[in-house]
């Protein structure tokens, strides 16, 4: 089993824990596993039991955020996952210095014809789509629970 990318963590944390940390309770963890929205984040083991490494909960925690700010539940895992590495850098950031070039302030989910894109954006105006929805990294990383924040500060 590999470790995931950002937290070099292993697959420990049990539903009940993946509540407290993000607000997901265990009844919408079901629910959002099986209407596939977080498809593969966790782990089955072989209890039937499902485990959660520290990206899982940081990736569930951002697509809680997105959901209550009114991204539609189809396209909050995408948006989670393309807004993980700055947030997770803009988090790391508040303990020591992060190169701004790896942590853009918004990043600007775009609708063009019907497909979504993301732009990362440093400064400056957005191009024009058909929708927009903007994410300010600095916030959802400020936003995140203290137990989460706190596990970032250890990798700091």
């Amino acid at each position: 089993m590999t470790p995931d990318p950002f937290f070099n963590s292993l697959p420990e944390i049990a539903p009940a824990q993946l509540a407290e940390l993000t607000g997901l309770d265990a009844n919408l963890q079901r629910s959002w596993r099986h209407r596939g929205y977080i498809e593969g984040l966790g782990t089955l083991q072989e209890n039937g039991r499902w485990l959660y490494d520290w990206f899982d909960v940081l990736i569930i925690a951002m697509m809680q955020k997105l959901y209550e700010r009114g991204v539609e539940l189809s396209h909050a895992k995408e948006f989670a996952g393309t807004v993980g590495a700055p947030v997770f850098f803009w988090s790391v950031s508040a303990h020591r210095p992060i190169s701004d070039q790896q942590k853009p302030k918004h990043v600007a989910f775009l609708r063009e014809g019907g497909e979504w894109t993301a732009r990362k954006v440093f400064g400056g105006q957005l191009p024009e789509a058909e929708a927009c929805f903007l994410v300010d990294c600095e916030l959802l990383a400020a936003s995140l629970s203290a137990p989460i924040r706190a596990k970032i500060k250890e990798l700091a």
